[in-house]
């Protein structure tokens, strides 16, 4: 068990660092293209429904991957695993509405 445990620290740090890294660049490039903060919110505003299609493209390509690689399962490990995966595509289904909705609500910045 302590062989496994290691690996997973490192991979966790790993993938931590990488989303850092990514969140301090986008930050900077952000930094670059807009002046100020409401600049960046009316952006986001006026390009809302191109930003809706760019996301429902990728939930739509990330579930199709998804049932591509369950199908790929054998039956056997299908049936083994068939409540936690129901749960998984449960909960991103959840994940999925939450975000939209969050978009739809704080599309201008924030409740009023």
């Amino acid at each position: 068990m302590n062989r496994r445990i290691g690996p997973s620290i490192l991979i966790g740090l790993g993938v931590f660092l990488a989303v850092f890294v990514l969140a301090v660049l986008m930050s900077a490039a952000l930094q670059r293209l807009f002046d100020s903060v409401q600049q960046w919110q009316q952006w986001r505003a006026d390009y809302y429904w191109s930003l809706l299609t760019w996301r429902l493209l990728l939930y739509t390509t990330l579930t199709v991957g998804w049932l591509k690689l369950k199908a790929r399962l054998c039956e056997l490990q299908r049936l083994n695993s068939r409540g936690r995966l129901l749960k998984i595509e449960i909960l991103f289904v959840f994940l999925v509405l939450l975000i939209e909705l969050c978009k739809v609500l704080f599309q201008n910045g924030g409740a009023q």
